[in-house]
This record gives structure tokens, C-alpha cells and sequence, in this order.
């Protein structure tokens, strides 16, 4: 073997050595840890700004300017220092009222701190240690950690997790040149996200010149609530190179270092100290609720739906969440015979916390089997859409399920605790075995159909147990239908679709059990139209007035959903046939947009109609809005089902094969509300024909009526580190309110009836952040719509059945506003003192019209409209909406909570 290769192998093995931990240290450090190794003089500049997501120029902040020297006091081969930090003449600069005002110097705490000096180990880009006087003011020492958090960089390769004053963030180094490189924290840092941060950049940007540091600019952006409804909080610190400065004897070792320093310094972490108390005065419970009373009295006929009830669920939940069982069952007495009792308990409610649930069982009495029912209701009503409930809240109202003696609250219990465990994984799996044991010991369809519904809200992959359920066809199948289309998609297989497929084509079990199979059959089947071409086979081949109310229901629904537009072209024969595309009956399904929209969500409206000889069978209108990412949510459903009124028209028109045998179906009626997704307890309109007859002698409901008042909210808050060295408290929420109201006629003279239904809907976004430091920030963005829907129904079976349905969305008002708010208050007179106060406040407020619609409902319903008188529609309420404007909307007032 010759030299040449001798050579090279020994090059080789060196090459490879170097990669070993042990022999690490023989590689070069990189170039800018050596930069730290010379005294330096930067001149500082920390800027802090608050502004209006949409209007960079709204903006509120202050700026601090100081000199920095830097020295090492010890050094070990340019991988470990131990560093010393020098802070001369900080001044603290306020821009004046006029926005385009300069920054100019005031009065503050650093008057009377002026100069300090603070150390910190540095060890392989990481500091290891700060050390800091622990009298030390805490803005004023987590400024320092602030600075000393500049000068950690491991200057390594890939994603690496680092701490900081920001918290523990996965960071990113990147080179630009030979003399610049970057510091990049990907994504979001721990903590963001309980405060409400959606998005940050938080990146610096480190400029070499020579064997020093040139400059360095930190940059950190953190974008609270939506991107267009609320605010940015902005912070950067700019570090220019001026100079050298004197360079202290470096000591022999790190200890002998350590020893030099001056006696009190403690060695601390990275991280911000913990913040100190709150010092905003916090309002006494009873009062805050007595403040927004008149928005929580909303039950009456044609109140509720406005803003002002998500308003005060997004200040009050906060305050109830944290209030003790004793102060909570303080707060319901004192509101007993109140207006406000039925709001203060939906709030109750969607705070979700085991001291609520328990004073709301106390003072109501849930347990007794006798008592007030309907405050019992509401508050398990909104239990379900609790944001995020306590595992012991739901387990209680679980167990309150059991131990309730009247059946109504039992059923409520279950359905509430099941909706809420959706959002509490640790007890869900509780209260699926709970409704699965109670299923078990069920005897008859009236036990089975509310511990159906419960696994329907629990969202629960109980597919075998629904769909045997389902294909009993009796009176509990609905409910398992409901609940299978409530589970996730995944939950049912290609078997579960086909037995769901055979009950769809039974002509033994009713029309509308078939076409709720039928339909979310279509539904799950989307992305692959051909497994449904067998389907709408076996409907085309099946004669009889049912095959025509499905096939509509089929192509309906088909029509509804994008992917399923190619199934038209995948059939063949008679299936392609202008008749198979156009069968009679009058069932429908319909998909309408009612123009409202904010911030990249809109809502669509999707109706089903499934009738037999022109009676309805089961109707469902589903509200539901849809986010930016095209992801749907569900808001309100509405469903209604009838049985036995073929009197009305003559003739069986159900679906199934007649029986002989069999007895006519008495007359029954039924309404199933969700709210949000979460099934309420089924409401019985009537059983009966003499309850029926009773209903209209009695002229029942023919005044306007409430149906439902809803309330549900969604947010987060929390505290945010800043780089800037200072605490942010943050919160981000929306909340939504829902009143309906209903009123019907029927007249058995003329026979004719006449319905209208109101839905008033109301929405409010915001965002609140603030800052406490030299000077205090604050800031809050809202936004508001309050949509308003009516539907009129009119109904004529005097020779036969005609029937006109009219929908319009009245004109809608979309508001945002924002206010920004800065507060200084001198701290003593001093050189450059400014005043003894200082507030500087920026506002904003628009309005968006959205003009109001009328909604076609298909070809057919508009020909009858035009053969039938209109029902008679107060349109004042409409109007009202269009022209009231928001009494509390100052500035103000909406910074008032902060």
C-alpha cells in the first residue's frame, strides 16, 4: 500500500473523530460566539406598540432608550463566558395625543433606578444562569433578562428548543451571509395559545462586523383574535454598535469570576419572573350581573337575539367561572323572582364549573321530584354547550341524571352531561358506559331514544349498537339515525353503510325512517358516488308513492354536496333517463345562503322536507356556519315530525306498505331542537286527536311564542410573555345568542292554517389585550352582526293540500370598532419631565350593510305562492333591527373591563 493511500485513510479517521462527542470541543467555535468575547458599547432601543389588526396606523406604545456595555468578565475558549451587562441612563419616550407626534422623554420608574448592572453565564449559545438582585423591581429585573435573552444563540443546524423570556419555543438558525444570520422561533411558543395569540413571528437578526457585534434587531409580532377583527401586539429591541469599551481583567477561573460579583446578586433562570398581583379593582359579583341585567332578561316573545347577550357573556363567564358555591348560591336568590333568573343561568351553565353545578342543584332543587321545571331545564340545556367544563361538573349533572326523580330532568341530565363530557375527554368514557347501561335495561322506545341521543351528543363510535337500534324501525330509530350521523365518519365502516343501505330500501319501515337512513347514507357516500348507484337502482325499480318521496330526497340531497356531481354520468339504461331524475311527490331538499358573513366565516341554511300526499312527514332546517378553512359548525336545528293526519287529507299516505291489520296511526306531533350540535330533549306537541282539537279550540300559540333562547361563547385568556421583558394579558372570545318564536292558526271552517317563525340570531367577536409596564396599554376589537331570518308558512287543504313557504333574511348590519388606549402617570419630576398624566387614545368604528334577501325555496312552492294570500308578518321588528344602533359602543365602554 503506498503512501498516497496511507495518507488519505489517515485523513479519514481524523475527519471522523472530529464528530465524536468526546473530541467536540477541537472544532472551531462558530464566529459569533467569539464576538462575544471583546467589550462593546451598543446603543438600545426597545419599542412596544399596540395597534388595530386592520389599521397599522391606530397605534398606541412608548420606546426605551439606554446605552448597553457589555464585558466578559471570564472566558474559556470563546464556548463559555461569564458576561457582564451594563444599563446607563434609561429614558423612557411617549408619543404625544396627534398621531403623527414624536417620541419625547418622561418621567419614569428608571429615573430613580438609573444605572444597574446585572451578570449572566453563557456556555455553548445558552445561558446557563442570570444573575440578578433579587430587590430588584420585577419589570426592571425582567428587562434585564430580556436584554440577556439577546445575547443566547447556539448557532446549530435544524429545529432546536430553546428558553427564554418568551417561554420554551422551537427555534431555527439560518445564515444569510458570511457576516448576517438569523434566529427564527417557529410557530408558536408554549403559552400563546391559552392567551389567544392565532399567529407570532418572533425573529432576530444578528450583524457581524469583524470579530464584533455590528447590530442586532429582535423582532416579535403576535396577532390576537381574528386577523382582520383584532390586534397586533408589536415589540423590538435594536442594538447599534458604538464603540469599545473598557475591557476588565478577566479572572482566572468561572468561580473566582463567580466570587467577584457583588455580594446579594442570586443566580435565577431565564424565564420572566411571575408577574406581580393584579392591580385592576374587580367588581363585585352582584354587581356586574345587576349591570347587565336587561341584557340576561331575554325570555319574553321578541326579546333576546341581540347583541347584547353575547356581550355579557363574554364579561361575566370569567367572573363566574372563578366565583365560590357559596357566592354563586348567593347570586341566585337574589335573583329568584327576577327577569335576569333564566339568563344568569344559561351563564351558570356554560361556565361549566363543579361549584356551579352545585349551587344550581341546591337552589333549584334538581334532584326533588318536585320542582320548578322549566329553570331546570334551561340550565342543563346550556350545560351542554359548556367551553370547557370541568371534569367534576359533568360527572355531578352525570350523576344528577341518576338521581333526578322526574323523568324530564333525568333525560335532560344525560343528554346535558353527554354534550359536555364531547368536550371533557377524562369523562366521557363514564358517561358512555352510563348510557350504554342504561340502554341495556330499557324496555320500550320512550326508555331507549334519550340514551340514543346521548351517545349522539357524546359523539361516541357506537356504530353496531345505533344501527341495531335503527333497524327496529319503531319509535326510538330517529334518535339512533340522529345519533349515527352525529359520530364521527370515521366510526362507520363499509359494512355499516350497507346495512344502513338495506334499511334505506325496506318497504316495511316508515317513510321517514327510511329517508333519514336514506340521506345520511348520501352523506357519507360523498366521496365515492359509485357505491350509490345500486340505490338509486333499487328506488327507480320500486314502485309506489315512498320510491318517488326518496328518489327526490336522493337527487336532493345529491345535489347539495360537490362530490357527488359526477354520479348522473356514472349511470346507465333507465337510470339516465329523463324520468329517474324526475319522480313526483313533494318532498325536497334545498340549500340557501342568507348573505351573512364576517371575518371569513358565512352561514348556510339546509332544509329537508320529507312528505307523503302532500303532508309533511319530518321537516329539518339546519343553520350551521362555515370558517375559513371551509369546515362546517353546527348552530341550529330545527325539526319537526307528524303522524296520523291523514284525516286532513283523506287516504293513507305514509310510505310503508299498508297493513290490513294494523290500526290507523293516531294523530302525534313533535319538535327536536340542537343548539351548537348538542341534542335537547325532544318537546311532544301533541298526542292525540282530542289534544289536538284541545290545541286549536284553545287558539294555542296563536300569539307569538318563545321556542328557544340559547346562548353559548368560546375563548381563551391568559398571561404572554413578551421579549420586550413584560407580562401581556390577553384574551380572546366570541359568544352567539338564539331566540326563536313561533305563532300558528288553524281554522277547521276554512281549512287553512297559517305559521311564522322568527329567528333572531346575534354574534360577538373581540379581543382584549394589556400591558402593564412604564406606561400601561390596552386595547379591544369587536365585532358584532345580529341577523334576522323569518319564515312563513301558509296552508291550504280545503280540496287538497297546497302549501307556501316564505323565507327572507331581513337587512343586516355588520359593526366593528376597536380602541386603543396608552396611560402614563408621572413618577416625580426630573430632568425632560413631561406633566403629571398622560392618555393617549385611538378608536375606530365601521359598519358593513348587507342588504337583505328574499329566499327561494324551488319552483314548485313559488307556484303556489302565487295562488295563496301571504300571512300576515310584522315587519316592524326587521326594521327596528335595521335602525337601532348600539347605545354602548364608546370607547369607553368597551375598554371598561380592562
Amino acid at each position: 500500500m503506498g503512501v498516497g493511500v496511507w495518507r488519505a485513510v489517515v485523513l479519514c479517521a481524523l475527519v471522523g473523530l472530529v464528530g465524536l462527542p468526546g473530541l467536540a470541543g477541537l472544532q472551531p467555535e462558530p464566529r459569533p460566539w467569539r464576538a462575544l468575547g471583546a467589550a462593546a458599547a451598543f446603543r438600545l432601543e426597545t419599542t412596544l406598540q399596540l395597534n388595530d389588526a386592520a389599521r397599522t396606523s391606530k397605534e398606541v406604545g412608548y420606546k426605551l432608550r439606554a446605552r448597553l456595555l457589555l464585558r466578559p468578565r471570564w472566558a474559556r475558549d470563546s464556548s463559555e463566558y461569564l458576561l457582564e451587562f451594563q444599563l446607563l441612563s434609561p429614558k423612557l419616550y411617549l408619543r404625544g395625543k396627534n398621531v403623527n407626534a414624536d417620541f419625547m422623554p418622561y418621567s419614569s420608574v428608571w429615573d430613580t433606578v438609573g444605572d444597574t448592572t446585572f451578570y449572566a453565564h453563557w456556555s455553548h449559545g445558552l445561558i446557563k444562569e442570570a444573575y440578578l438582585n433579587p430587590d430588584e423591581l420585577t419589570d426592571v429585573a425582567n428587562y434585564q433578562k430580556a436584554i440577556i435573552s439577546l445575547f443566547q444563540f447556539q448557532m446549530l443546524s435544524g429545529e432546536h428548543n430553546e428558553t427564554d423570556v418568551s417561554g420554551s419555543c422551537d427555534v431555527l438558525y439560518e445564515s444569510i451571509s458570511e457576516d448576517v444570520f438569523r434566529k427564527i422561533k417557529q410557530r408558536r411558543c408554549l403559552g400563546d395559545e391559552e392567551a389567544g395569540v392565532v399567529s407570532a413571528r418572533r425573529l432576530a437578526r444578528y450583524s457581524l462586523s469583524g470579530e464584533r457585534l455590528g447590530a442586532l434587531h429582535a423582532e416579535e409580532l403576535l396577532a390576537l383574535g381574528h386577523a382582520q377583527l383584532g390586534l397586533k401586539l408589536r415589540s423590538w429591541h435594536s442594538l447599534q454598535a458604538d464603540g469599545a469599551a473598557p475591557a476588565p481583567a478577566p479572572a482566572a477561573g468561572l468561580a473566582a469570576a463567580l466570587a467577584l460579583l457583588p455580594a446579594g446578586l442570586r443566580a435565577e433562570p431565564l424565564g420572566l419572573r411571575p408577574a406581580p398581583g393584579d392591580e385592576d379593582e374587580v367588581e363585585e359579583l352582584g354587581e356586574l350581573v345587576q349591570r347587565w341585567a336587561g341584557a340576561l332578561a331575554d325570555d319574553a316573545a321578541g326579546a333576546g337575539g341581540d347583541a347584547a347577550g353575547p356581550r355579557a357573556a363574554l364579561q361575566l363567564l370569567p367572573a363566574l367561572r372563578r366565583a365560590p358555591r357559596a357566592a354563586l348560591q348567593a347570586l341566585l336568590r337574589a335573583q329568584a323572582a327576577q327577569p335576569a333568573l333564566p339568563g344568569l343561568l344559561r351563564l351558570l351553565a356554560l361556565a361549566g364549573a363543579r361549584a356551579a353545578v352545585q349551587a344550581a342543584a341546591a337552589e333549584l332543587q334538581l334532584a326533588a321530584r318536585e320542582l320548578p321545571l322549566e329553570p331546570a331545564r334551561v340550565f342543563l340545556a346550556a350545560f351542554g354547550a359548556a367551553d370547557d367544563p370541568e371534569e367534576g361538573a359533568v360527572l355531578a349533572v352525570l350523576r344528577l341524571a341518576d338521581d333526578a326523580r322526574h323523568p324530564a330532568v333525568a333525560a335532560a341530565a344525560l343528554l346535558a352531561a353527554a354534550a359536555a363530557a364531547a368536550r371533557q375527554p377524562a369523562a366521557a368514557p363514564v358517561v358512555r358506559d352510563a348510557a350504554l347501561r342504561g340502554l341495556a335495561r330499557c324496555r320500550d322506545p320512550e326508555c331507549r331514544a334519550p340514551r340514543l341521543l346521548a351517545l349522539g351528543n357524546l359523539r361516541a363510535p357506537a356504530a353496531d349498537v345505533l344501527l341495531q337500534h335503527a333497524e327496529r324501525a319503531d319509535a326510538a330509530a330517529p334518535a339512533a339515525l340522529w345519533a349515527l350521523q352525529a359520530a364521527p365518519a370515521a366510526a362507520l365502516t363499509d359494512a355499516h353503510l350497507e346495512r344502513l343501505a338495506r334499511l334505506a330500501l325496506r318497504r316495511d319501515v316508515p317513510l321517514d325512517v327510511r329517508a333519514a337512513a336514506l340521506e345520511l347514507l348520501v352523506r357519507r357516500r360523498a366521496e365515492l358516488p359509485a357505491a350509490l348507484v345500486p340505490v338509486a337502482g333499487a328506488l327507480y325499480v320500486e314502485r309506489g308513492a315512498a320510491a318517488h318521496e326518496l328518489r327526490r330526497v336522493l337527487w336532493g340531497r345529491a345535489a347539495t354536496l360537490p362530490p357527488l356531481r359526477a354520479l348522473p354520468a356514472m349511470l346507465s339504461g333507465a337510470l339516465a333517463g329523463w324520468d329517474a331524475a324526475a319522480p313526483a311527490g313533494s318532498s325536497s331538499v334545498l340549500q340557501r345562503a342568507p348573505g351573512w358573513a364576517c371575518g371569513g366565516w358565512h352561514a348556510e341554511l339546509l332544509a329537508l322536507q320529507v312528505a307523503a300526499g302532500g303532508l309533511l312527514r319530518r321537516g329539518a332546517v339546519q343553520l350551521q356556519a362555515l370558517d375559513p378553512a371551509n369546515r362546517t359548525h353546527e348552530v341550529l336545528s330545527i325539526e319537526v315530525w307528524t303522524r296520523g293526519l291523514e284525516a286532513f287529507s283523506g287516504g293513507n299516505t305514509d310510505g310503508a306498505e299498508p297493513d290490513a291489520s294494523a290500526e290507523p296511526e293516531e294523530p302525534a306531533a313533535g319538535l327536536a331542537l340542537s343548539v351548537a350540535g348538542a341534542r335537547l330533549p325532544d318537546v311532544q306537541l301533541f298526542q292525540g286527536q282530542a289534544e289536538l282539537l284541545g290545541h286549536v279550540w284553545a287558539a294555542t300559540a296563536s300569539a307569538p311564542t318563545p321556542v328557544l333562547r340559547a346562548l353559548w361563547a368560546r375563548g381563551r385568556a391568559g398571561r404572554l410573555a413578551l421579549q420586550a421583558g413584560l407580562w401581556a394579558r390577553g384574551r380572546a372570545g366570541a359568544a352567539a345568542s338564539l331566540a326563536l318564536d313561533a305563532h300558528a292558526t288553524l281554522s277547521l271552517w276554512t281549512r287553512s292554517a297559517r305559521a311564522a317563525l322568527a329567528l333572531r340570531a346575534a354574534v360577538a367577536a373581540e379581543a382584549r389585550v394589556s400591558v402593564r409596564g412604564w406606561a400601561r396599554l390596552a386595547g379591544a376589537a369587536r365585532a358584532e352582526l345580529a341577523p334576522r331570518l323569518r319564515v312563513g308558512a301558509d296552508l291550504d287543504f280545503y280540496s287538497g293540500v297546497a302549501l307556501c313557504v316564505r323565507a327572507a333574511a331581513a337587512p343586516l348590519r355588520v359593526r366593528r370598532r376597536s380602541a386603543l388606549r396608552s396611560d402614563w402617570a408621572g413618577a416625580g419630576a426630573g430632568a425632560g419631565a413631561r406633566g403629571a398624566r398622560l392618555r393617549v387614545l385611538r378608536g375606530r368604528a365601521e359598519v358593513t350593510r348587507v342588504p337583505g334577501r328574499t329566499l327561494s325555496l324551488g319552483r314548485p312552492n313559488d307556484v303556489t305562492c302565487r295562488t295563496l294570500l301571504s300571512a300576515d308578518e310584522d315587519e316592524a321588528e326587521a326594521e327596528a333591527a335595521e335602525e337601532a344602533d348600539d347605545e354602548d359602543d364608546s370607547d369607553d365602554n368597551l375598554l371598561a373591563p380592562l
